[in-house]
Parts: C-alpha cells; structure tokens; sequence
C-alpha cells in the first residue's frame, strides 16, 4: 500500500464517519424532539456498572448513556481529523492498524439506532444485526491495537494487507457466531451476550499483550518513546473499556478524558518515534 494510496483511504473513512455520525444524531434528535422514543425504567434493562450508584453523580442517566453512545463516532472524526492530516507523511504501520481500532468505535454507533428506534423492546433481526455490529467492533478495536504492536516493523510492510483481511474476518466471525439474547437489554442500549466473563477475560487478554510486546519493543530498542507510547495505550484502552458501560454523568467525563489523553498521548509518542527514525 503506498502513502498516496492510504492517505485517500484515511480520507475516505473521515468522509463517512462525518456523513453517518451527522445522519444518526439528526435522526435520533429527530426522534427526541418528536417525542417517539420510549424511556425505559430501571427494571426493564441491566445494569453493571453500579459503583457509588447512590451518588447523584453515579446515577442512572438515559442522557449520560447517549453522550457515552455519541462520545465515539464524535472522538472517531475528531482523532481521524488529526491523523489524516498530522501523520500523512509518516509512513507508520502502526497509524493503519489504529484507523481499523478507529472503526471498531465507529461501530458503537449501532446502539444508538437500537434508542433511535426503539428497537430494544423488540427481537427483531434487525436489532440482533446491530447487536452483531456492536460486538464485531468490540473484537476489532483491541486485536488492531495488538496487530499494531506485534505487526510494526518494516519487514511486516508487505504484509499489512493480509494482517487487516485477518483483522476483519476474526471480527466478522465472532460478531456472526457469538450468542446473544435480545430479550434482555443492559442500561447502554446492549443486549446480554452469552459469555461475558469469556469475552471480558479475552478483551484484558488482548490488553495485556499488546502491552507486553510494546515493553519489551522498547526495553529490546532502548526507545524511551515506545515506554511513553505504551503509557498512552493503557490510558486510552482504559477509557475505551469505560466508556462500553457508562451509564452516569462520571463514568462519561472520567472515560473520555482518559481516551483523548491517552490516544493524544499514543499518537504524540508514535510520532516522535518515526520522527527519530
């Protein structure tokens, strides 16, 4: 893939996200201002997250859930935005993995069509294709950030296509084939998976070698960058995983003032490595 080549393909994906991103608020606005969409109460859905839930900053809030919903496709074109222009000479393999991590956000996307339309109380294959669409992007997001660590060198350049088509058919695949019970819905417009202790254990597994090959990348190459670059990875998966289960007004702030410091943090690192190179 040349740098022309994949900087109109970056270009490509901010064009969409803005197109989708602008087309699912009008119409979930739409829908609010018209009064059509059904609230539910706190015994129709799930919920997980119940730290200090007593507090009124820790409470329940169907509009902390939509901001958390937004809060991706919205971090999605703000950190496309940067990449697409900041790192457009910068021949990082790294950068084309975190567009695929970028995509996996952009998916969360689905649960705010299942608020839009109401779809939780239903069982319709459409609510369980979004639901697919949900999943399939939470497997996508953190094994591109694994292929990004262990995937880097410029040995691996000729590669990065098959790297992404693998990327992309474990995802779709596990999105496909993953149970899911659309009769039971949790407080983030999610319905309950089947394995979630599984798929938890999976997603930190993911975590921590992405972590592990990016500390011994570093201690191996005396690169004190690649330690930064890994600090701003924790952060920033930190904040993602978060934002999966917010519910309230802090899990919002604390989640997404974690992702943006963490991804500038990353990409701030990522940069100063190449540039060093």
């Amino acid at each position: 893939m040349t740098l022309k080549t994949r900087n109109r393909i970056f270009l490509f994906f901010l064009i969409v996200a803005i197109a989708c991103t602008a087309l699912n608020i009008a119409l979930f606005l739409q829908a609010l201002l018209g009064n059509t969409i059904i609230f539910p109460t706190p015994t129709k859905f799930t919920r997980f997250m119940r730290l200090f839930s007593g507090t009124e900053l820790f409470k329940y809030s169907f509009y902390a859930v939509i901001g958390g919903i937004i809060s991706f496709p919205v971090y999605v074109i703000l950190v496309a935005g940067f990449t697409t222009f900041h790192f457009e000479k910068t021949q990082a393999l790294e950068i084309i993995y975190f567009y695929c991590f970028l995509l996996g956000c952009l998916m969360e996307s689905a649960r705010l069509v299942t608020v839009t339309f109401n779809l939780w109380r239903t069982t319709s294959i459409t609510f369980l294709v979004l639901q697919r669409i949900t999943i399939a992007g939470r497997v996508l997001a953190p094994m591109s950030l694994l292929f990004a660590a262990l995937f880097n060198g410029t040995d691996q350049r000729e590669n990065v296509e098959q790297y992404i088509v693998i990327l992309f058919v474990i995802a779709t695949l596990t999105g496909i084939t993953f149970p899911v019970e659309t009769t039971k819905i949790t407080s983030t417009y999610a319905a309950i998976w089947g394995f979630r202790e599984t798929f938890a254990a999976l997603c930190a597994l993911l975590m921590v070698a992405s972590v592990i090959s990016m500390i011994y990348t570093g201690v191996t190459n005396k690169m004190l960058e690649m330690r930064r670059e890994t600090i701003g990875y924790i952060i920033m998966m930190a904040g993602y995983y978060l934002l999966w289960v917010t519910d309230n007004y802090a899990f919002l702030a604390l989640s997404m003032g974690m992702l943006l410091a963490g991804t500038l943090y990353y990409l701030h690192s990522l940069h100063a490595i190449y540039l060093w190179k």
